[in-house]
């Protein structure tokens, strides 16, 4: 009788071996394939999670984005799954869309001073009481004294000035006029019970004027204590800026140049109103907008006693180069 073991095939021990060890290679290798995979993805997600709000994220093969919520994470589907869902890479945002703004267009910034206002925009105190108006419609209106009748300070009409309809009152200085003179004077008694004044009028110089190299273009004055001292002027040399102002000369604020933030334009009106008090408080508008504002310039007397228009140009010696002028119009005076 033939045994089992001789009826069986025989197999080499060194093949039986050899097989059983690649068996091992090939286990471990798959091994170190899944544990690399695990690898990536784990650092894939960190990496991801890490991007959020950071820098912008391209989508790559194995990664996605949930765009509503700008967060990047991993697709857990295979690469060529992955490949064929993201064949266009895909931004990721990291800031939300801007604010919508509105769009519509503004209007330039106007440079220049705004156009002379209405009588509505007045800032005259509650309480004032209408002292004069002088619509320079003729010489001696409305008790006012004028002086030096002469071409080169004369009534005259203009139609451009917005704050007189009958007519302004105009100063001339012909090539070669002196400073430190004027070419007229006009006069009106105040009594002796108004400390506070208010003062409004529309004023224009010529093109070419020239401010006086004193920098003292005169307007108005206000007498008070006996003294010609609280001086409506205004301040600018040469071609320079024209500023209004007031000058104090007389009193414990003598000396003083109140100078406004804003200019006049050449060849063009402009309104100027001017609160001033003994006290010592002064408020400058120029066309409806506050231009200056000061307190403590304490002037000399009690009250205001006399106005008068004088345009003087300057306070010493120089002479003009060009016939130039300046034009008054309605002059508008109230107290208490």
């Amino acid at each position: 009788m033939e045994s089992v073991s001789s009826t069986l095939p025989r197999i080499p021990l060194a093949m039986s071996l050899a097989s059983l060890e690649a068996r091992r290679r090939a286990v471990r290798a798959d091994r170190r394939l899944l544990f690399v995979s695990f690898v990536a993805v784990v650092l894939l997600a960190v990496l991801a999670t890490r991007a959020r709000g950071q820098t912008p994220v391209v989508l790559q093969p194995g990664q996605s984005v949930n765009v509503s919520a700008a967060k990047a994470v991993v697709k857990t589907d295979t690469l060529k799954q992955c490949y064929t869902a993201q064949l266009t890479p895909i931004t990721c945002p990291t800031t939300p869309p801007p604010i919508p703004t509105d769009s519509t267009p503004k209007p330039p910034v106007d440079t220049l001073p705004p156009v002379p206002c209405t009588p509505s925009c007045s800032h005259e105190p509650a309480g004032m009481t209408t002292i004069t108006e002088r619509p320079f419609g003729a010489w001696g209106e409305n008790g006012w004294q004028d002086f030096q009748h002469r071409p080169s300070y004369a009534i005259a009409q203009d139609a451009t000035d917005p704050c007189s309809p009958n007519g302004v009152i105009k100063a001339t200085y012909p090539a070669g006029y002196a400073g430190g003179t004027g070419p007229g004077l006009s006069e009106k008694g105040l009594g002796s019970k108004y400390s506070t004044l208010y003062l409004r009028y529309c004023i224009k110089y010529s093109d070419n004027y020239q401010g006086h190299g004193s920098s003292a273009n005169k307007v108005l004055a206000l007498i008070s204590g006996g003294e010609n001292g609280t001086i409506v002027e205004t301040f600018g040399q040469g071609s320079g800026p024209l500023v209004p102002g007031i000058a104090i000369q007389c009193g414990a604020s003598s000396g003083s140049a109140l100078k406004a933030t804003g200019q006049l334009r050449r060849g063009q009106w402009d309104r100027v109103e001017v609160l001033v008090s003994i006290s010592g408080n002064v408020d400058l508008w120029l066309n409806g907008a506050a231009v200056g504002h000061w307190t403590g310039k304490r002037l000399c007397g009690t009250t205001f006693n006399v106005l008068q228009v004088l345009p003087i140009w300057g306070g010493t010696q120089e002479n003009a180069v060009a016939t130039m002028s300046m034009s008054l119009g309605h002059l508008y005076v109230s107290g208490k």
